[in-house]
Parts: structure tokens; sequence; C-alpha cells
């Protein structure tokens, strides 16, 4: 394990200045390499960062949490100090990564899940996926209820000018802090310090640069996997909390609205004065509000059909992403052909499949669309 440098008596009266964050720990998964931090006793509690950030990002809050709940806070691939995925970035990728680092530390009760930004998408993701391993959802400034995003997000689709805007410069690292808070007293030489380390590590750049693409283009966030992913989720019934920072400058507090109207029956809470983090410019009442909600919630089991039909989507949204896996490590007609390379398939159990007909729009190969297709040859 992995230490940082603790904070002076200065600093530690300071409450603008970072909090002093828990001991760094690895996991191998089938996923690739996590790394995590684990703290406190209780209900197993799981906390996803934002696109180039790390699970610092939640050491305020940690402390908040711990005295009730285990909590989990990790760097997601690519980030922090995890490994890159080998296979195709999207969300369906970082959402099996939150779900191997769960199977591989045998998480087996119910969790709480928290994400902001990013992390937020990857949490409607990863329940979408697995919805009855987890009790509530919480999103922090989360993506996915509008297209609009921080200008330097949607400029990275530009050709050549993702090697400006990701090339590691102290004053870049000071820039992206300052967009991130409201108050300009939590942009402290440490953090700083934090954003450059990050941007600076080995395949920090190409993390970033593919999981921006992942998600939308110059005109912001794309609209076609939030509609289908926010649908899913809708579907599910699960307790649902909202929280916003309303002087938010990546992802504006309008977004709320939004979220408000796809999850009607969601707690709401807003932070004043407060950017895209509030578990960090808020951490007491940020840990207040979080912690009443999940007072609130208890254990939750979907309906045991949706349960059925979501652990199928699941499985055949895993396979499509071993199929591109596949698919971008065959060569090219202007390369010529080596050996095939093995393709680690990862071993996900068929769930079994509820009685009465799948809903043809759920399933591309259903027996429907496969009777019609034998009717024509």
């Amino acid at each position: 394990m992995e230490t940082m440098k603790r904070k002076s008596p200065q600093e530690q009266e300071e409450g603008t200045q970072p909090a002093t964050p828990a001991a760094y720990a690895h996991v191998d998964t089938s996923e690739g390499r996590i790394r995590y931090t684990v703290g406190g006793s209780g209900p197993p509690l799981i906390l996803l960062h934002g696109i180039a950030r790390s699970l610092d990002d939640w050491t305020e809050t940690r402390t908040e949490l711990e005295p009730r709940f285990t909590v989990y806070a990790i760097d997601l691939p690519g980030f922090g100090g995890s490994d890159r995925r080998t296979a195709p970035v999207d969300l369906i990728g970082f959402a099996h990564s939150v779900l191997a680092f769960l199977d591989a530390l045998d998480v087996r009760d119910q969790v709480r899940i928290v994400g902001n930004s990013l992390g937020g998408a990857i949490a409607l993701q990863t329940v979408a996926l697995a919805p009855e391993r987890f009790a509530a959802l919480v999103l922090v400034d989360s993506a996915g209820f509008g297209s609009e995003v921080a200008a330097g997000l949607r400029a990275l689709a530009l050709p050549g000018v993702w090697r400006l805007l990701l090339r590691p410069s102290r004053r870049l690292a000071e820039l992206q802090v300052r967009g991130i808070f409201h108050d300009p007293a939590m942009v402290t030489e440490q953090r700083i310090d934090l954003a450059y380390e990050l941007a600076s590590r080995a395949g920090a750049a190409e993390a970033m640069l593919e999981t921006a693409r992942s998600l939308g283009d110059i005109r912001g966030v794309g609209p076609a996997w939030r509609k289908q992913l926010l649908d899913e989720v809708r579907e599910l019934d699960i307790p649902v909390l909202l929280l916003w920072g309303e002087n938010d400058r990546v992802l504006p507090v309008r977004h709320l609205d939004a979220a408000r109207e796809v999850f009607p029956e969601a707690r709401t809470h807003l932070f004043p004065s407060t950017g895209h983090m509030p578990q960090i410019e808020r951490p007491a009442e940020f840990g207040e509000v979080v912690a009443a909600f999940f007072d609130e919630v208890g254990r939750v089991e979907p309906p045991e059909r949706l349960t059925a039909m979501r652990r199928l989507r699941g499985w055949l949204g895993r396979a499509a992403h071993v199929a591109r896996a596949t698919a971008d490590q065959a060569p090219t007609a202007s390369e010529p052909a080596g050996p095939e390379p093995a393709v680690r398939v990862p071993a996900v159990p068929v769930p079994a499949v509820p009685d009465g007909p799948l809903p043809v729009r759920d399933v591309a190969g259903s027996p429907r669309r496969r009777r019609r297709r034998a009717g024509e040859g």
C-alpha cells in the first residue's frame, strides 16, 4: 500500500485543504488491476469519480460516511492508479470493471452506488446491467441528462486539438481545478499538484481522449446512449437521489431539471454556491444528505421477470463488447494476417430467461427475428 503526505497543522485548520486520504490498495480483477481505498463498517457503498480525476475526490466525503458504511472508492480504469482497459472504452466496459471489482473483493450484499460526473453515467450503466446487486443510486452532477458540457471536453473531438489540451502542464491543471469549484479558495496548490500529477501519468491522455469521444463529440454529450440508458434505469424503480451544485460550470444546473423529469420520484438536493464537486466543497452537508437518503432505503428486490431480463441484456451487452474487442484486433486489408490474437472472453453465466416471449426491441437476435429470416430464406 501507498499513502500520500499528511496535512500540516496549518492545513488541518483550513477547511479548503484536501483531507488526508486512506491508504491505497490494489486488486487484480477479470477486467484489469484496480486501485482503491476501503474503510468503515456497515452496508457496502461504492464511490465513482469523474473523467480525468481519481478516487481522491471522495476523501472528504469518505470520512463523513465511514462511521455508518463500508466505503469503497476506486480509480476508474485508465485513471489514477488503475490499469487502462484493453477492450473498447465505453460505459458498458466501465460498468463491467465496477462489477468485476465487487466480485474480486467478494462483495455480495446489495451495494449503494454513488457517481459524480462521468462516474454518475457509469453508475447508471452498472445498475442497468446488474440491478439486483444495488440498493440505491446517488447521482452527483451526473453526465447523462443533457448535451451541454464544458467547452474543453467538446474540443477533444477536434483532430489535433486534443494534443494541446491533454499535454500535461501546471497551467492546464490550474484551469481544470478552477473550472471544477465555485469557491476560489478551493483552488489550492495541493489540488493543482494532484491534477498535474494525474495528467502526467502514462496513458492518462489516451484514456481521457477515448472516454470523452465514446460519450460525445464537438456538439456535446451524445443523445443516443443517454436516452437508451435512462429509459432502462427508469424501468427499474430503484431509489434515486439527485444532487447538484448550483454553480456547476461543467454540467450546468439545468440538467437537474431534466433529471427530475426522468426520475420524478427521486429525492433531490441543490447545494448553493457550489460547483461541480459538492462532495469536496460541501463535505459535511453532502455526507448528511446522502446518509439520510440511505437510511430511508432498505433492500430493493426488482420484479423477477425484470431482473432476469436485465441479466440477459447485460450478458448480451458483454458479448457484444467482446465481439467489438475481437474486431478491433483483426488485421486490416493492408496488413499481413499474422497469428490470430488470443481474446480473453470473460466467463459470464448465461442467465435463465423468464417464461414468455422476449420483446423484439430488447434483443437484436430474438426468436421472432430468426423465424422471420428463416421464412425469407
